[in-house]
């Protein structure tokens, strides 16, 4: 199931300063999955700006998060690149 996304950017997960929307928007769609069985949850993680190290960490740390979140739930996440041109 896709993760919920509140009026965002795609790829809210690797926007810097809106951790809190992210976490509550997987917050429920784990909340979802569990009830209804689900065995993935798909998020989607931007293109972060020109080489900032912090920033990709940053990303890096709250996906590693989210997937200790859902492995113990026994649902595996998927994380989808997103490119803008």
């Amino acid at each position: 199931m896709n993760a919920a996304r509140p009026e965002a950017p795609v790829g809210l997960g690797a926007v810097p300063g809106r951790q809190a929307e992210f976490q509550s928007g997987f917050d429920l769609t784990l909340d979802y999955a569990r009830k209804i069985g689900a065995s993935a949850i798909h998020c989607m993680a931007r293109q972060l700006g020109s080489g900032d190290r912090q920033d990709a960490e940053s990303v890096l740390s709250k996906f590693a998060r989210r997937i200790r979140q859902s492995a113990d739930e026994n649902i595996t996440l998927l994380i989808e690149p997103i490119r803008y041109h």
